[in-house]
């Protein structure tokens, strides 16, 4: 059995949590730009690129949400997305380092939450481990993954979450080392339901 590499991250701890409550007041992403697309080998990919503020710097983000569908005795797709971030020598003291690799020191703690706002509907909250890495120089990526034939899983619930039709999709991300050192990003994913549904589309 293998599995398809999508992007880097796989998942080692979730927690999901729905519950009414209301989002707090977060750094909205503003004047992004959606981008879907289809690889040759049926990997689907929806991506969100905007220049935000993180820690008080403008650091430029693409968050990729994707799924390759394909189930056989041998070979399994993945699903879940990526958050890449740019100009991390800004964003100092962060302790990127400790998501990084195999061996980081982060695998097993939740230290990523997401919550989607979905109008009318009880806010959706998730903690995630995270897996990292630092595909060019400057740059890291935060990485969320499972198998897709996994019906159940949190990935899989977060993208139907989004096909169903949401408000906002926020991420924060917590420094192992200093809890109050947080990268904070709220995207707006608003009429973008049918897109999210095209990446779920053929999954049993």
């Amino acid at each position: 059995m293998s599995t398809r590499p999508v992007w880097s991250g796989f998942a080692l701890g979730v927690a999901l949590l729905v519950v009414p409550a209301t989002l707090p007041a977060q750094s909205q992403a503003t004047g992004g730009k959606w981008e879907s697309s289809r690889s040759g080998n049926g990997i689907r990919q929806l991506s969100y690129s905007a220049t935000v503020a993180l820690l008080g710097k403008p650091t430029p983000i693409t968050l990729t949400f994707s799924c390759d569908p394909v189930q056989g005795k041998i070979e399994h797709g993945v699903i879940g997305f990526d958050l890449n971030l740019g100009n991390i020598a800004a964003l100092a003291p962060f302790s990127f380092e400790d998501f990084e690799g195999p061996d980081a020191a982060a695998l097993g703690k939740n230290m990523m939450r997401v919550t989607i706002a979905r109008a009318g509907r009880p806010v959706v909250s998730v903690a995630l481990s995270p897996n990292g890495g630092t595909p060019s120089e400057n740059n890291f990526t935060f990485g969320i993954a499972e198998r897709s034939d996994v019906a159940g899983s949190t990935e899989r619930t977060i993208l139907q979450a989004l096909a169903e039709g949401a408000d906002t999709f926020q991420l924060i991300i917590t420094d192992t080392r200093s809890p109050k050192l947080r990268l904070e990003l709220t995207v707006p994913v608003a009429g973008e339901q049918a897109a999210f549904k095209s990446l779920l589309a053929g999954l049993k």
